[in-house]
């Protein structure tokens, strides 16, 4: 728990959460802030999404979505975002650590 009071677990991410995503937007958004994470409204654009990889880190943006959603997703696979399911986070923080191989999507859909 050390870990939580002095740097938070996903301090300098940038997260879009998809219309779809469990446990709710409002809930995971909640978890991701208290967290010091930061939620966007809306998805950005590719171009303004590469900015903020190129100025921050090429994994500070990061998008949470579940399968029911990985259609709109489609053109980010193609850029290599970072896209995971919402266990990313809820484990994430249950763990106070990042693993950003189990919980991944990858591939393109069909």
């Amino acid at each position: 728990m050390m870990r939580s009071k002095h740097c938070k677990l996903f301090q300098n991410l940038i997260f879009y959460l998809t219309p779809g995503v469990k446990p709710g937007i409002d809930m995971m958004r909640d978890i991701i802030e208290s967290a010091g994470g930061r939620v966007l409204i809306s998805r950005p654009s590719l171009k303004n999404i590469m900015v903020i990889r190129k100025n921050i880190a090429s994994t500070a943006f990061i998008v949470v979505t579940c399968d029911n959603d990985l259609p709109s997703c489609r053109d980010l696979f193609n850029d290599h975002i970072e896209i995971h399911n919402a266990e990313f986070i809820l484990t994430g923080v249950l763990k106070q650590q990042l693993d950003f191989n189990t919980f991944k999507y990858y591939g393109k859909v069909g």
